[in-house]
């Protein structure tokens, strides 16, 4: 049986129709949970956009790229992988519903952004190169629809960043994650609201303070993709909030539920903006 997997988010992940069990190695010798059908009874869950709408807030969907796409992809012959064409039909299901959609998978191809070596090979994850090319497209749609977002080129261009690199120390891995540090003056207060700690965590600074643990990358103790991933404090608990002390025009707020792909979008959209609350999909009911 196809399990709706139904991300209703300000929003991220996209629904995706998945079969249990269907993998198969594509031909960059990375495996791939296969959606192996079309769903054509797929319909929008609308219950996170009526919430919206009820409560005065503007409500995007966010369709992310998959690994595969329907033009150019790594799926070997005679095989079979129809995500993006249960994306497509989830996301008319929204847009006739009266939802707004942005559609990353076109927005990014349209810039140049490369679908293959956007995702990690060895791990799950896009690329944390990926997060920092997309929260420039969210930023610019924000700022160019809505009251309250100022986007800033200079703040999504590369040459603003000093780029670290983490090495993995495991041989049989050669991938490296990278992570952006800005050269301009940031002033960030992070707060982990929901933690297992009694009390909330509140750090203020720039980045090397607020949003990625210094301390876990001065440690070099990665062996994997994910653990250098995770630097990102962004994803500590399920629930935080990176706000933007910098005094100026920049009042909108998002709230961004979503997973572990936002961990590297959030820390760049929250500088066009006043401050932007994680809560992570796993902490609601699909739904609810």
């Amino acid at each position: 049986d196809i399990k709706l997997a139904c991300v209703s988010l300000i929003n991220w992940n996209m629904a995706y129709a998945q079969n249990d069990g269907d993998e198969y190695m594509l031909s960059n010798g990375v495996v791939e949970q296969a959606v192996t059908e079309v769903d054509n009874e797929l319909m929008a869950d609308t219950s996170v956009f009526d919430a919206a709408t009820r409560n005065g807030a503007n409500y995007i969907y966010l369709q992310y790229p998959y690994r595969v796409n329907s033009f150019d992809s790594y799926v070997p012959y005679g095989a079979a992988n129809y995500s993006n064409q249960n994306a497509d039909k989830y996301l008319d299901s929204l847009r006739a519903s009266g939802a707004t959609v942005l559609d990353l998978r076109k927005e990014l191809a349209s810039i140049g952004w490369d679908l293959h070596d956007g995702y990690y090979l060895t791990d799950k994850h896009w690329k944390t190169d990926s997060g920092f090319v997309a929260a420039g497209v969210i930023s610019k749609y924000l700022s160019d629809n809505y009251e309250g977002f100022v986007y800033h080129p200079e703040y999504h261009d590369k040459s603003s960043y000093d780029i670290k690199t983490i090495d993995l120390n495991n041989p049989m891995i050669r991938e490296c994650v990278n992570l952006y540090f800005p050269k301009f003056e940031v002033k960030l207060r992070y707060i982990c609201l929901e933690d297992e700690k009694e009390e909330d965590i509140e750090l203020l600074g720039g980045f090397p303070d607020t949003i990625f643990d210094v301390t876990k990358i001065e440690s070099g103790r990665f062996s994997n993709v994910l653990t250098a991933y995770s630097t990102s404090r962004v994803g500590e608990s399920f629930l935080t909030e990176t706000k933007n002390e910098l005094d100026y025009d920049h009042s909108g707020t998002v709230l961004y539920i979503s997973n572990s792909f936002s961990w590297h979008i959030i820390p760049y959209l929250v500088l066009d903006c006043d401050k932007v609350v994680f809560l992570h999909i796993d902490a609601i009911e699909i739904g609810r």
